[in-house]
C-alpha cells in the first residue's frame, strides 16, 4: 500500500543523514541540516503519547497502527527515528521540523506481534518510553484432550505448510499445515488459528495416545494480498508462516496485479514483499523535494529481517524516466535516486548506491499517477553506507505499488 504524507519518508531522510553526515568523507553543512529535539517526558514515560490501532498476536499491523509523540524542537531540520524490535514490533518515522518549539511526530508500526501482553518501546537511546498492549489472537482450542505445541509460544517446530496460496484465490483442501505437539491426556480436540489476510486454519479429531504427535489443520478463506503472514493456533500457541503469491506472479516473483518489490543481488533473486509499503511525499515547504519510495522485507524466508529500499526525488511532482543515484554534488531537491540493502535489517549498516560515484545506479519510472507507480532499477551497491570498498550488483530490479 502506498501512503501519502507531507513528511519526508524515513528512507530519504535516513539516507540524507547517513550519506552527508556519517560517510567516511568530510562534508560540511550548516547547523540546521539535522534537527535537534527532545521528547516530552525525557527518559521516563512519553508524556501525552497516543497509541492508535488494534494490536493482536499473530496479526500483521496496518497503517492504522501508529503512535503520536510530543517533542520540543531546538533546531529545525530533518529527522529519522526508529525503535528497536520488541515482540515482533517496531515503530519508525521521519520528516522535517520547519520551526522550533513544541510539536508532534508520528511513528508507524511495522511487523507482527508475537504474543499477547504489554510491551515498552523507546524511540531512540535515552528517549522516553511508551507502551503497547497486544491482545490474544482469535484462535481457539477445545475438546477433552490436553496437549502443548512443539515450539511453545515461539516458532512452531518443523511446521509443514502444503498447497499454493495465491492472492484472490480461495483456499482448498490441499492448503494445509501439519503441526507437531505433545499430548498429555487423550481425548478430543478442536484447534483453530486466528484469521490473517482473509485465511484461517482449523482441524478436529481425537488423541488416542499420549506423547509426540502431528495434527493437520486445513485452510479456509481467500488470501487478500501477497506476502508472508504469521498464524497462531489456539490462544498462546506457537506461530507458523504462510507465503501468499501475487495473482499471476508465480510465487511472489513479481508481475501480475499485486504490489511487489524484487531484484537479483549478485545473481540471486530475492522478493521483498513482507511489510511492503510505499510513500509518495509532497513537500511541506520550499527546499524539500517531492519523493517516492518503496521498501519491504525479504519474503522468501519466514521472519527474515533483510530489507531493500528504493526511492527517487524530484524538484517537482515526479515524472516517468530515468533517475540516477544521488551523490555529494547532488542538491537536496535535484532529480535523483537512491537504493539500499540492509542484510541484517534496518537500521544496521547497509549497502547503498554510491554517494561517491555518479551514474552507478539508475531507477527508471515507467508509470506514476494518482493511482500508483511502477518501475525498474539496477546498478552497483557499495558496503559501508555506500562508500565501499566491496560491491554487489543489483539486476532485474522491479517494483509495482498502488495507492
Amino acid at each position: 500500500m502506498l501512503k501519502t504524507s507531507t513528511l519526508v519518508p524515513a528512507f530519504f531522510t535516513f539516507l540524507f543523514v547517513c550519506f552527508f553526515a556519517s560517510c567516511q568523507k568530510e562534508v560540511n553543512f550548516g547547523p540546521d541540516f539535522t534537527a535537534r529535539f527532545s521528547f516530552d517526558g525525557g527518559t521516563g514515560s512519553c508524556a501525552g503519547a497516543t497509541v492508535s490501532g488494534t494490536y493482536t498476536a499473530g496479526t500483521q499491523v496496518t497503517t492504522d497502527n501508529k503512535v503520536i509523540l510530543n517533542v520540543v524542537v531546538d533546531s529545525a531540520g530533518p529527522y529519522a527515528i526508529s525503535t528497536g524490535a520488541v515482540n515482533g514490533l517496531s515503530f519508525s518515522g521521519a520528516g522535517v521540523f520547519a520551526s522550533k518549539g513544541p510539536q508532534t511526530i508520528t511513528l508507524q508500526a511495522i511487523g507482527t506481534p508475537t504474543v499477547a501482553g504489554t510491551y515498552n518501546f523507546t524511540p531512540v537511546a535515552n528517549g522516553c518510553t511508551f507502551s503497547v498492549t497486544v491482545a490474544g489472537n482469535s484462535g481457539g482450542s477445545g475438546g477433552t484432550g490436553t496437549y502443548s505445541f512443539t515450539g511453545g509460544t515461539g516458532s512452531c517446530t518443523d511446521a509443514l505448510v502444503s498447497g499454493t496460496f495465491t492472492a484472490g484465490q480461495a483456499a482448498s483442501a490441499a492448503n494445509t499445515v501439519k503441526l507437531k505437539l505433545t499430548v498429555n491426556t487423550t481425548g478430543t480436540y478442536t484447534i483453530s488459528t486466528n484469521t490473517v489476510n482473509g485465511v484461517k486454519f482449523s482441524g478436529s479429531g481425537s488423541f488416542t495416545n499420549t506423547g509426540e504427535q502431528t495434527v493437520t489443520l486445513t485452510a479456509s478463506g481467500t488470501p487478500a494480498a501477497a506476502g508472508s503472514f504469521s498464524f497462531i493456533p489456539g490462544v498462546n500457541g506457537c506461530s507458523f508462516n504462510v507465503t501468499v503469491s501475487s495473482a499471476g506472479g508465480g510465487g511472489g516473483q513479481g508481475g501480475g496485479s499485486g504490489n511487489f518489490l524484487k531484484c537479483k543481488i549478485d545473481g540471486v533473486l530475492s522478493n521483498f514483499n513482507t511489510a511492503l509499503i510505499g510513500y509518495y511525499v509532497t513537500p511541506p515547504s520550499a527546499g524539500i523535494p517531492y519523493s517516492l519510495s518503496v521498501q519491504g522485507k525479504k519474503s522468501d524466508v519466514a521472519n527474515s529481517p533483510i530489507e531493500f529500499w528504493v526511492a527517487i526525488s524530484n524538484p517537482t511532482a515526479p515524472t516517468t524516466g530515468v533517475y540516477t543515484n544521488r551523490t555529494f554534488s547532488t542538491g537536496m531537491t535535484d532529480r535523483a535516486s537512491q537504493a539500499s540493502w540492509f542484510p541484517t535489517g534496518f537500521p544496521n549498516l547497509y549497502w547503498g548506491s554510491s554517494a561517491f560515484n555518479a551514474n552507478t545506479f539508475t531507477v527508471n519510472i515507467s508509470s506514476i499517477s494518482s493511482s500508483g507507480a511502477a518501475g525498474t532499477f539496477s546498478g552497483t551497491i557499495y558496503e559501508n553506507n555506500g562508500g565501499g570498498p566491496s560491491t554487489k550488483q543489483v539486476t532485474e530490479g522491479e517494483f509495482k505499488i498502488s495507492y
